[in-house]
């Protein structure tokens, strides 16, 4: 299958460094080995060959999915921030904290997910490229946007969801997400690799392929957001974040059990998100 994959990170600033690739490279071997450790094959498919993706055929069901969705990009980069305090240093005064390997891994991602560069050539986040992208199709960003300026009043997540009444499936995908962050760090990694990074490409691909039809300019930004993900995930974050689970877990059997449990109910939580919004298209 055709995805008309192109390089944006040629000329945008935000391409892994030679020393960062040669790092990912030098993995090679202990990411053969972590493919093996963890049984989330099952999960894994179940999500790639998802009724939803047969769904996204209409403007009315892909602006349904993005206005869901949303919620699952602005966690994913509270999951990713969550990493970044835990392994490096975000204080004042600074002092160096933990392994500097992990340190440039976690703050490369970071780099990628916060101040990426859109179409335009401007700096902007990942949530702000979809917001971006939903404004230019019709999709509602009213909940997602009000769900923020909750946040911005000093409101819990759970406040700022039940405020702007976001659905049961959104809360508990966002509530499984905030009991990563405050679990252990192997965990948390294991959830972000393999719930978030490793999955998303694949899963993009298929939301990517269904948008070959409905083609008109009002669409390339969302399609824009896809493919920047596809170009980075794929190439760049996946392996790290594998990277990053292989050296918290090293050679402990007990740490790679409650790595793969974290990485099972991470997978679980989104099919149950999936669920939700393939059936709200189908009855829509």
């Amino acid at each position: 299958m055709a995805t008309g994959r192109t390089s944006f990170s040629e000329g945008t600033g935000v391409s892994a460094s030679l020393g960062l690739d040669r790092a990912v490279g030098r993995s090679g071997a202990i990411l053969g080995a972590v493919a093996n450790r963890l049984d989330i094959e099952d999960l894994k498919q179940r999500l790639l060959r998802h009724d939803l993706y047969e769904r996204l055929t209409g403007v009315g069901a892909v602006r349904a999915f993005m206005e869901v969705h949303v919620f699952a990009v602005w966690d994913f980069l509270s999951l990713l921030k969550a990493l970044q305090q835990r392994f490096t240093c975000v204080e004042v005064p600074w002092i160096p904290r933990g392994d500097p390997e992990i340190r440039r891994m976690i703050n490369q991602i970071v780099l990628d997910e916060e101040s990426d560069v859109g179409p335009s050539g401007a700096a902007a986040s990942h949530l702000e490229l979809y917001l971006d992208a939903m404004r230019t199709v019709g999709a509602n960003v009213r909940p997602i946007e009000s769900f923020l300026k909750e946040l911005e009043s000093g409101n819990s997540v759970e406040e700022a969801l039940a405020h702007v009444a976001a659905p049961v499936a959104v809360s508990d995908f966002v509530g499984s997400t905030l009991r990563f962050v405050g679990g252990p760090s192997h965990e948390l990694a294991a959830a972000f690799a393999y719930g978030r990074e490793e999955l998303i490409p694949p899963m993009f691909v298929q939301v990517v392929a269904q948008l070959a039809e409905p083609s008109a300019e009002a669409w390339e930004p969302f399609r824009y957001y896809l493919q920047r993900h596809i170009e980075r995930d794929d190439e760049v974050h996946a392996p790290l974040a594998r990277k990053l689970v292989a050296r918290l877990c090293a050679s402990d059997a007990q740490l790679w059990s409650e790595a793969q449990a974290a990485a099972r109910a991470s997978l679980q939580a989104r099919l149950a998100l999936w669920d939700y919004v393939s059936a709200t298209i189908a009855t829509g």
